[in-house]
Formats: structure tokens, C-alpha cells, sequence
């Protein structure tokens, strides 16, 4: 066989279904994919294969290990490389005829403009956060690109078709957001192991973070001047003194058990504090196994050390010392501290301690990703891009993937909704604000009310007549008084 002919074979199935003028549609559409992760390597091979030839795919993160169980497009050796550019390298191999061009980059940046957007036919969003979803909402909405945004949690999945005064954008319908426990609880009267591990990552903001009045440890009053600068004393507060002082509020312990604290000097010695550098047995714990007290003593001591002599520029003195550090689960000596730190306010507590691995999916707010899921979404991601392609938008769908069959059926599409009248981001709706500029300033406004509030990322502003207009896509007036 020719290799005309083997091409034109690899479209044979999706030519009986779609037809020759659709197939050739599909062949010429400029394809942008926001997110190269679990739903992103799928698309990006579902893409290829039905025939999407020019694609351009943008991601910021890198490769890391715990990525190979289901990111299929990387290997080993892609560790600590763009997302991006190794899928878009790698997806290339499914079908030598298209053109993958990939971006390691934030989506948010100037760099993906308004001009960047209009060059693409469709847009598909695989992404793992609502602030990013958001942008690529607007910005599609603000260039009339048709968007798909496929999302997964665990075993659950949906697939959203959003098409500019046709369909409901991403933000019509409110989104719910991650529920904080209640200070007091994290700080004085923690019951669970997800509060336990709210007071491990705000101990480590507390050592290491940005300088933060709001963090729930901090007393004010120069409390950095009295925190501890060395593992011992560090461990000696937190574990003991401090659960020494709450033991003794006896209304508190009315209908629990008192705290207990960890004395440290009753701990074995042998090992107990050795040098970070001589510490491997730390790498060969089980993260799947409850660790002893033991073993979690030693690790928040030799990891707070490790963090000590990085955060005071021990480690390298070559390089400048960081102003601050921020939380990253996939740094290893950060998420043992704070695994190591929950585990022992659990034990002071008398609550049950968890892995490893189950703390740094609570400390990063993660549900465990599920290949399979990922892979129906992107399945149905690129077969509503086809329906938008044939312009037959009233077969688009809103599509959820269950945990179990509804019926017989794993899938339940329903009709897409309507724009929301009441959206200030697809509607004509112009937003009020009114602000007293006697006690607010415009930089509270923009960083405050704009983009925190409103997730802006680079408001329009102009002045007419004591009126302050945004735009970004919609408009948005404040009335200065």
C-alpha cells in the first residue's frame, strides 16, 4: 500500500461517519487545547487521530512522577519537562501529518491575547482550576471562539459546550468553592486529620511563607520574633508547650479527651536527629503505611532543619536567600514536614493519623485523578467539537459522567441552558459598583474588587465625566463619590 494510501485510510472510520466535507472541515480547523495534564494528553491524542491536524496546545506546569500512572504521553525521562512541548512532541508520533505546536506558559499572560485566541476554530479547555477555566471562558466569549471544557473529579466528569448568545458560558451558574474549617477549630479543638493538616500548612506559612497577619497561627504582637528558629525548640512548642496550655482549658475537654503532649526526650535517641544530609531512610518510608511516632519526629525534625538552612541560605550560600517560601506538594522535603507536623497534632489530639499519601491529597486539595474518567471526557470533549464543526449546536450537549449508571446509562446529557440574563460576563449586564474614595484607594479597587473578586486579569480602565469604566469582556462602571 501506498502512502497516500495508508493516509488516507487512518480517516476511513471517521470519514463513514461524519462524510468527506465535514472530514476536510476537520482537517483544516485550527485547534487550541488549554492544559496538557490527564484530560489534556487524551484530547490531544483523540485530536490527532480523528484527523485535527493544527493544534497548538499551552501549559505552565512541568512533568512529575506521579504523573506517569495516567499522563500516557510521558515517560520517565520527561521528568521536570514542559508539559507542553513534550506532549506536543509526543502526540506528533500518533499521526506524522499533523502540526502540534506547544507553549510552556501561563494562559493568563499577555502572550495569549485577544489576537492569539482569533487565529483558532475552536477552543478546548483541560484544566484543573476554576481561575484559569474562567479566563479562557471570557476570552473565548470576548473573540466569539466556540469553547469545550471538559473537567474530571475522581470518578466524575462533565463536558460543557459554550457557544457566545447561544449556550450558558462557565460562569452563568456560580461555582462552589472549597470550604475552610473554622479558625478556632484549626487552632485550639481540631477533630478531624483535615484540620490537623490546615495547622501543619499554616505552621509551615508561619515559618517559612510570605509574612501574613491573616495566618491562623499568628498571634501578632512581633509572634515572629518568638517562634522558635531551630527544630528542637520548634517541636518542643508546638507539640508540648502548646497542647500543655490548651490541656489545661477544662471546658474545652467537657466531652473529649484532654491533649496530649509529645515529650521529645522520651523519645530513642539513637538517630533521632541526624544530619539532613545523612537521612535517606527518609526517602525509603512507606508514604502508603501510618508512620510511627518515632519515625514522624525524626522527619519533622530533619526537614524542618532542611527548610531552616534553605529558608536562612545554609544549603547554598551561593545563591540569594528566598524573601519566602510557598507550600508545593510536590516538593518533598515541604510535604513531609507537613505531613509529619498533622500526623503529631493528630497523636496530641487523639485522632486517627493518616498516610502520607492521604495527607498530600488533602493538603493539596486533590481528588485522586482516574485515567478511565479522563479518558470518556476527552472522548466526549472531541465529539462535541465535532457536532460545533457540523454546526448542528442544538445536539450539543451538557454532559456528566457518573460514578454509577443512572439507570442503564454511566453518561446523562441534558440540553444545554440559555444564557443567563443576570451573568455579568456573557450578558449585556453593566455592573455598578460604588465606592467612597475617601477611605478606598484605585489600587484596592483593581487588586481587591477586579481581579480578586472578579477574577480580572488585566483590566481596561477609563475615566469619563467621575465615572471609572472596566472592560474586560463586559462592562463594569464605578460611580466615585
Amino acid at each position: 500500500m501506498s502512502n497516500e494510501n495508508s493516509v488516507d485510510a487512518r480517516y476511513e472510520n471517521v470519514k463513514a461517519l461524519v462524510g468527506d466535507n465535514i472530514l476536510e472541515k476537520i482537517k483544516k480547523s485550527k485547534i487550541l487545547v488549554v492544559g496538557a495534564g490527564g484530560i489534556g494528553c487524551e484530547v490531544l491524542k483523540n485530536l490527532v487521530m480523528t484527523g485535527f491536524l493544527d493544534i497548538e496546545v499551552i501549559d505552565l506546569d512541568t512533568i512529575d512522577v506521579s504523573n506517569l500512572n495516567r499522563q500516557f504521553l510521558f515517560r520517565k525521562a520527561h521528568v521536570g519537562k514542559s508539559k507542553a512541548l513534550v506532549a506536543s512532541e509526543m502526540v506528533s508520533k500518533f499521526n506524522p501529518n499533523s502540526k502540534v505546536i506547544g507553549h510552556h506558559g501561563d494562559i493568563k499572560t499577555s502572550t495569549f491575547g485577544a489576537s492569539y485566541f482569533q487565529k483558532f476554530t475552536l477552543a478546548m479547555n483541560a484544566l484543573d482550576n476554576i481561575s484559569a477555566r474562567m479566563h479562557v471562558n471570557r476570552m473565548c466569549l470576548s473573540t466569539n471562539i466556540p469553547l469545550i471544557d471538559g473537567g474530571t473529579s475522581g470518578y466524575l466528569g462533565q463536558v460543557q459546550t459554550i457557544l457566545k448568545g447561544v449556550t450558558e458560558c462557565y460562569e452563568c451558574k456560580e461555582k462552589v468553592t472549597p470550604k475552610q474549617p473554622p479558625v478556632c477549630t484549626i487552632r485550639n479543638n481540631p477533630s478531624t486529620i483535615v484540620h490537623c493538616v490546615f495547622w501543619a500548612k499554616y505552621l509551615f506559612g508561619l515559618l517559612f511563607g510570605e509574612k501574613d497577619a491573616g495566618n491562623a497561627l499568628n498571634d501578632g504582637d512581633g509572634e515572629e520574633n518568638r517562634i522558635p528558629n531551630n527544630p528542637i525548640s520548634l517541636f518542643q512548642k508546638y507539640f508540648h508547650d502548646d497542647v500543655v496550655v490548651l490541656a489545661r482549658l477544662e471546658d474545652l475537654w467537657k466531652h473529649k479527651p484532654k491533649p496530649i503532649p509529645i515529650d521529645i526526650h522520651q523519645e530513642p535517641q539513637n538517630n533521632l536527629f541526624e544530619k539532613p544530609e545523612e537521612a535517606e531512610w527518609i526517602e525509603s518510608l512507606n508514604e502508603h503505611s501510618i508512620w510511627s511516632t518515632t519515625e514522624n519526629v525524626r522527619c519533622f525534625l530533619q526537614r524542618a532543619q532542611v527548610l531552616f538552612d534553605k529558608y536562612n541560605n545554609k544549603s547554598n550560600p551561593s545563591k540569594e536567600s528566598p524573601s519566602y517560601m510557598t507550600f508545593d506538594k510536590d516538593i518533598p522535603e515541604i510535604m513531609d514536614f507537613v505531613s509529619a507536623a498533622a500526623n503529631l497534632r493528630a497523636q496530641c489530639f487523639h485522632i486517627t493519623q493518616k498516610t502520607r499519601f492521604q495527607i498530600k491529597e488533602t493538603a493539596g486539595n486533590i481528588i485522586p485523578a482516574i485515567a478511565t474518567t479522563n479518558a470518556i471526557i476527552a472522548g466526549l470533549m472531541v465529539t462535541e467539537a465535532i457536532k460545533v464543526l457540523r454546526e448542528q449546536s442544538h445536539q450539543c450537549k451538557f454532559i456528566y459522567c457518573n460514578r454509577h449508571a443512572t439507570g442503564k446509562y454511566l453518561l446523562q446529557p441534558i440540553p444545554l441552558d440559555k444564557p443567563n440574563s443576570k451573568c455579568y460576563v456573557c450578558s449585556s449586564l453593566v455592573l455598578e459598583l460604588r465606592i467612597d474614595t475617601g477611605i478606598r484607594t484605585l489600587g484596592f479597587l483593581v487588586q481587591d474588587i477586579l481581579k480578586k473578586h472578579l477574577s480580572l486579569v488585566d483590566p481596561m480602565v477609563t475615566r469619563i465625566q467621575g465615572f471609572l469604566f472596566f472592560f474586560f469582556p463586559y462592562c463594569c462602571y464605578c460611580d466615585l463619590f
